[in-house]
């Protein structure tokens, strides 16, 4: 009887235990600290300034181009084209250049002769000139019929040779002008093949300045259709399917045109982060919030930077596929230093603070419940836990501010307490701010200040 007491009161007691660990509760106490919550994402890194390397004038094709990723200094050959077009021109010019060179004594020799002749034709009609002057000197004793005479025909004589030197000093000068001309058509044949070969040189484009080159896709619109005939009905219907390529690698051998871009120049004297977020990110960061920046690709660089601005733009990010319901906004990161070291192109982690509330009643997010509508936290009191409705901050999956309803010191339930612990209370009917028919249509104006416009193109 005694041993049968004995294993009753042990099963009493093993039951009590049981019933004490089942309504036992993990409990919390309230306290203030600092609270700060990060926004941590994977961005890009991209240089705020890039110089296009285009495709010059007259240009075929590539000969030579650097390969991407490359180094260079302000100065250093990108790329290299062909031009058969100058190639051939130039060639034609040097030939004409030539031919034209060697006509030129005979055309010298020539002129010298000609300008000789008239020389000594001038000479000779100046002694003429003259011996009609000291002629003259007869005159007097000339009877007055012999003077008319006289008159008329030295008169005739006069004018007709000052025709003739006047026709010799013209032919004189129209020679001079003709090596002048010679020499004059043989400078601008030399100019042209001075900007020939220019435009040749031109042909190998150097780099405007430091940095990290970056190849060019083309894009372009290629379809291939197919029609098929289908007979429903006594009536013929065509269908017809398409199918687009819409890039292409421009290489060595590639035809090009001008003006056409093929290399990028980040300038890396100063670099931002393009980061793409989901929504539920995207809505907490604001401009001007900190952000802390981490490039392990170059050697775990870390340093600061700041919100510069967040668009309405989607974007899809590397390996999305067109058209995934999945929407990325995208955000601008300002970074503060170390711009050289990073390269255009390569990943940096972005920790972005969000929230940075000090000395305040933060609880962990676990201890929020819902009852009856209501956001409560249960307060314990001795054994019982009064459900207290509180008004909460900013909050993350760990952690919550509460902005009213609790005070420092107060113990509160990490987990739901079991019914018949809980005080029975009255919670007050949340309070619903009536929805107008312009509330439902205009947008909140503080949402919309919270965006930037969309980025200009560079």
């Amino acid at each position: 009887m005694r041993h049968y007491l004995h294993l009753t009161f042990l099963v009493f007691l093993i039951l009590l235990s049981c019933n004490e660990q089942e309504s036992s509760v993990i409990t919390y106490d309230v306290q203030k600290s600092d609270y700060v919550d990060f926004v941590e994402i994977v961005g890009t890194i991209q240089a705020v300034r890039s110089t296009s390397v285009k495709v010059p004038p007259q240009a075929e094709k590539i000969v030579w181009l650097i390969p991407e990723g490359t180094m260079v200094q302000a100065g250093d050959t990108l790329a290299r084209f062909s031009s058969t077009a100058l190639e051939s021109n130039l060639e034609t010019l040097r030939n004409n250049l030539e031919e034209q060179k060697l006509t030129v004594p005979a055309t010298e020799m020539s002129t010298q002769n000609s300008i000789a002749t008239i020389n000594e034709n001038l000479e000779m009609l100046d002694m003429d000139l003259a011996f009609k002057k000291l002629d003259s000197v007869r005159r007097p004793f000339m009877t007055p019929l012999e003077q008319k005479v006289y008159d008329m025909t030295h008169a005739q004589d006069m004018a007709a040779m000052e025709r003739r030197k006047k026709q010799l000093q013209a032919n004189l000068v129209s020679l001079n002008s003709r090596m002048v001309s010679v020499r004059a058509n043989i400078s601008r044949m030399e100019d042209r093949i001075r900007n020939e070969e220019q435009r040749l040189r031109r042909m190998a484009v150097v780099s405007p300045h430091s940095g990290v080159v970056q190849h060019v896709e083309r894009e372009y619109s290629m379809s291939r259709s197919m029609s098929t005939v289908s007979r429903q009905g006594g009536t013929d219907y065509i269908t017809r399917e398409t199918s687009a390529y819409d890039a292409q690698v421009l290489k060595e051998g590639t035809e090009v045109y001008s003006g056409e871009t093929v290399l990028n120049i980040p300038d890396l004297s100063q670099v931002r982060i393009r980061l793409l977020m989901p929504e539920v990110d995207y809505r907490k960061v604001e401009a001007d919030q900190k952000v802390f920046i981490s490039v392990d690709a170059s050697g775990g660089i870390q340093t600061t930077g700041f919100v510069e601005k967040k668009t309405l733009t989607t974007g899809s990010p590397r390996g999305q596929r067109d058209g995934s319901q999945v929407k990325q906004y995208e955000v601008l990161v300002s970074v503060d230093s170390c711009h050289l070291l990073m390269k255009p192109g390569t990943s940096a982690r972005c920790r972005i603070m969000v929230h940075d509330v000090l000395d305040t009643i933060v609880v962990p997010s676990v201890a929020l419940f819902t009852r009856d509508s209501v956001k409560v936290v249960y307060v314990s009191e001795g054994k019982e836990f009064r459900p207290v409705p509180v008004e909460t901050g900013p909050s993350n999956s760990s952690r919550s501010i509460v902005v009213k309803g609790l005070s420092v010191g107060q113990t509160i339930a990490l987990m739901e307490p079991p019914e018949r612990d809980i005080i029975p209370v009255v919670l007050p009917r949340p309070v619903r701010k009536p929805v107008s028919a312009a509330d439902s249509i205009q947008p909140d104006s503080s949402k919309i200040d919270s965006f930037a416009q969309p980025i200009p193109s560079n």
